[in-house]
């Protein structure tokens, strides 16, 4: 009897460190794929009356990722909804009646995760080149 307890105890033992263990590995493989979604504006171009704005994501998530773009007029006071849940890399924004803006990005990868918003603009249209 004494002997059937200690195994019992041992096995549970046993069971606890495997899911203990397994808790670790996925939170450490989550860490490593939050690690790798990094999205950011790469350009604007002036395009016609307003801009053309591209963005993109780390390579691990460059045919995968969905995003969400914001804009602010300059000075910014506040973020609006842009670009949402689009798998595009660029789009046109305008006509700017010559005021400037910022813009934003963040990234979706297909495990759900979404990385956070930055706090300023990746870019603003004052960085514009022309097309």
């Amino acid at each position: 009897m004494e002997m059937y307890v200690i195994r019992r105890r041992w096995y549970a033992l046993a069971l606890l460190l495997g899911i203990v263990l397994l808790i670790g590995l996925f939170g450490y493989r989550r860490s490593q794929e939050q690690q790798a979604t990094v999205s950011r504006i790469t350009h604007i171009a002036r395009e016609l009356n307003g801009y053309r704005v591209y963005w993109t994501s780390s390579a691990a998530l460059a045919d995968r990722a969905i995003y969400d773009v914001q804009v602010c007029e300059l000075p910014c006071q506040g973020w609006r909804d842009w670009q949402m849940d689009v798998t595009e890399t660029s789009a046109w924004f305008g006509p700017d009646e010559g005021k400037h803006f910022g813009f934003r990005v963040r990234a979706r990868d297909q495990h759900g995760y979404i990385e956070p918003w930055p706090t300023r603009p990746g870019m603003d249209t004052r960085q514009a080149r022309r097309r």
